[in-house]
């Protein structure tokens, strides 16, 4: 946040929640770690402040100066302490936080007084890779024993901050606790606890707690920098430049830190002279691509040649000391005159285009473009890279299906490929155009095109009235969509493929995590390959997805301990039954209930009645108009949150997940408002039903006016409810209850709603 500095005091509007407890005024000081610098201050005419800043100023003649309190203060606060006597490691601790705050933190470790100090990003340190998990909660990561530790908080636009720390010998943990002091904005509302005097104010998932300040609290003690300093440009010998969220960056800006350094590594492409070259060169290197410019202007040549140059300068700046393969992701090839009967097989017949091929030869995408256009130039080449990768997955994912000779093992790696995508594909049920040839390779000819055929590079023919239309229209560069690589395999035979694969691992003694992976997003369609390569989102679950059902209810307890090996959230419990029950539950499969029901059974046995389950099935049951299963359902569900008499609060708190509930409100009302949507189907849907029914409906009423006292939507439920199981004076006196809430809210349509309710109570015509 850019301005965070230009107000002291700021004023939010927030609801604030009443629990029927008196709510003190006065100064409030957060405990929330992340937010310890805000104070909430209550005054006796309902009015509050968040102060965000304090210290002190100066007024000279007409000036006033701000001095922040955080100008004096560390932003690192290290806590030492020795848990592991015979440990040669310290355990860098850097608490519950996401990854991403610590993107401009560096730390530097000098073993000695006269050592050099070696600095590192956080990045480095956590091992941060394709496969790291972002949703881990707890960072930490360990160093050598060392006598200093600096921590560095680098900022492009102001001076960078360097915080140096001596480490005594007997330390084997280090508790971080980095202040960063960019606040966002905050949309709060919260309750008040009376029992431990705190406010608790809720901006999401995570609440912020104000505590009263008459508590003397004991200070921790808390270790301050031996030597404090703040640098312009600074850097170390090595630093790497960092791209945090994969920005383009033009490489003359490129360097900041060593802007004046030479890269040590030299990166260098090697430019084919032939097409054909260009494609054996390229088929060397599954994971690159092959961009070829088609160009025969007379001024060609020397783009190409400055494009070559101004890609291999941004390269090796990104390289810097060593070859690094993740930005070496084209091969390049210039195409001339010579090349044009060739290009004309693949459909290129636009002079000044650029065609983009896989390793195997296959076209993904082409486009009339000159070389020096912006939209390919080559700090755009990773984007593009990026792009392209999910199309490349649809051409493999062919090869495998439509390749006799690739394995199981192959064709479950194209669809992790495409399932991990995170990316949605919606598929248009418009065909295109005809395309006259798609591939480089070994194929079949197109018919019109084979007198001009070579042997050393044929052509392949396109099905169009097969191929799926893919609707790209989130990419940015490939923007015409008719020119990007069509699949050709058809969903029966892809089907047919993921059976084999479900076979061949039926009997596995341990969780494969790619087969986990595919079943979980293809269970939930959206990000599943029925939905991404077919469009079908909304589909009958059939033999398939049953025997993929077995397979996570067989790994259960296992599943989720790959999380810990894996970037998936998906492996979490409560994610997984989601994902079962949610595909249990589809309207689709109104034609197998006894089926559907039988399995909702299973997943609700292994789980332990789990909320998702059992909502889920309760949703089918009501669908199919299945009453009192749905109603008998209901009743579990309410048990397995409401156990005894005891505090209903108490008993709702045990069960209450901040990971996965947004707020003890939302939590408290959503649960009471599901209480009084069953007690309701029993008024509305099943009148005439039995005593046990009535009764429990009874009992779920009552409990939501407990949660939402005169709440005039419940009291009428409750009132009508009371009126059925023959407690007639009580169910008038509760619908009146209803009248008299309503009144104070002023919903006058429900007003004369209820009267008539309670007229035909009154004279015996309900």
């Amino acid at each position: 946040m850019k301005n965070y500095f230009t107000l002291l005091f700021f004023v939010l509007s927030f609801s604030l929640f009443s629990q029927n407890n008196k709510l003190e005024t006065g100064e409030y000081s957060s405990t929330t770690p992340a937010a310890e610098s805000l104070k909430m201050i209550l005054s006796d005419n309902n009015k509050f402040q968040l102060s965000i800043l304090s210290g002190t100023y100066e007024v000279v003649n007409d000036s006033v100066y701000f001095k922040t309190s955080y100008d004096d203060t560390p932003k690192f606060v290290l806590e030492y302490s020795n848990p592991n006597l015979k440990s040669d490691k310290i355990t860098i601790d850097l608490g519950e936080n996401s990854y991403y705050r610590f993107y401009n933190v560096y730390v530097g470790i000098q073993k000695t007084s006269d050592a050099a100090i070696e600095y590192k990003t956080i990045k480095e340190l956590l091992n941060v890779t394709d496969d790291f998990d972002y949703e881990r909660k707890q960072l930490s990561f360990e160093i050598d024993k060392s006598s200093f530790i600096y921590f560095v908080e680098e900022n492009l636009y102001k001076e960078t901050v360097i915080e140096k720390y001596q480490i005594p010998n007997n330390v084997s943990q280090i508790k971080v606790t980095y202040y960063s002091n960019d606040l966002g904005r905050l949309n709060l509302k919260g309750f008040y606890d009376q029992s431990n005097k705190e406010l608790i104010v809720s901006e999401g998932k995570i609440p912020l707690k104000f505590s009263l300040n008459k508590d003397i609290k004991k200070d921790i003690i808390k270790e301050n920098p031996i030597e404090k300093r703040v640098e312009k440009d600074w850097t170390y010998p090595g630093k790497k430049e960092v791209d945090n969220y994969n920005y383009a960056v033009d490489s003359t800006a490129v360097g900041v830190g060593y802007a004046d350094e030479i890269p040590k590594y030299v990166f260098k492409l090697k430019i084919e002279k032939t097409l054909v070259e260009a494609q054996k060169e390229a088929s060397k290197y599954p994971n690159k691509m092959l961009l070829v410019f088609y160009d025969t202007s007379k001024n060609a040549q020397k783009e190409f040649d400055q494009y070559i140059e101004d890609y291999q300068n941004s390269n090796q700046y990104y390289m810097y000391d060593k070859y690094n393969p993740e930005y070496d992701n084209f091969n390049f090839y210039l195409a001339t005159e010579k090349d044009k009967n060739s290009l004309k097989k693949l459909g290129i017949i636009d002079n000044q285009s650029i065609i983009f091929f896989n390793s195997d030869g296959v076209k993904l995408y082409h486009t009339k473009a000159k070389i020096n256009d912006d939209n390919f130039a080559y700090y755009n080449m990773s984007t593009i890279f990026s792009e392209l990768k999910l199309i490349n997955s649809y051409a493999q994912l062919d090869d495998v299906v439509l390749n006799k000779k690739k394995t199981i093992s192959q064709f479950k790696q194209e669809l992790v490929k495409i399932t991990s995508s995170g990316r949605s594909t919606y598929v248009s049920s418009i065909p295109p155009p005809a395309m006259p040839v798609e591939t480089i390779g070994e194929v079949q000819v197109v018919e019109e095109e084979k007198e001009n055929a070579t042997q050393d590079f044929p052509v392949v023919e396109v099905d169009s009235a097969t191929a799926a239309f893919q609707d790209y229209s989130y990419y940015d560069i490939l923007k015409e969509k008719i020119n990007l690589y069509k699949l050709k395999s058809k969903p029966d035979e892809v089907n047919a493929k993921y059976k084999n694969l479900l076979d061949f691992h039926q009997n596995d003694k341990a969780v494969d995590a790619d087969l986990g992976t595919i079943i979980i997003n293809e269970l939930r369609l959206s990000a599943g390959f029925s939905g991404l390569l077919f469009n079908d989102y909304n589909k009958e679950l059939n033999a398939n997805d049953y025997k993929a059902i077995d397979y996570l209810l067989k790994f259960f307890n296992e599943i989720p301990l790959l999380q810990s090996e894996i970037l998936g959230y998906q492996f979490r419990k409560d994610y997984l039954l989601e994902s079962i029950s949610m595909a249990l539950g589809r309207t689709e499969n109104k034609n197998q209930i006894d089926k559907v029901l039988n399995y909702f059974d299973k997943t609700a046995s292994i789980s332990s009645d789990n909320i998702w389950v059992l909502k889920n099935k309760m949703i089918f049951l009501k669908e199919n108009k299945l009453d009192v299963q749905y109603l008998n359902t209901f009743n579990t569900f309410y048990k397995s949150y409401i156990k005894d008499d005891s505090s209903i609060i108490e008993q709702l708190d045990k069960k209450y997940n901040p990971d996965v509930d947004y707020s003890w409100f939302e939590y408290k009302s959503s649960f009471a408002n599901d209480l009084n949507t069953a007690a309701w189907y029993v008024v509305e849907k099943v009148k005439n039903t039995n005593l046990d029914i009535l009764s429990n409906a009874i009992k779920w009423s009552e409990t939501s006016l407990k949660l939402e006292k005169d709440n005039y939507y419940y009291l009428d439920t409750l009132a009508q409810l009371y009126y059925l199981n023959g407690q007639k004076d009580l169910g008038i006196l509760t619908e009146q209850k209803a009248i008299d809430s309503a009144i104070l809210s002023s919903d006058s349509t429900l007003i004369e709603e209820y009267k008539a309710v309670l007229e035909k109570m009154k004279n015996g015509t309900y």
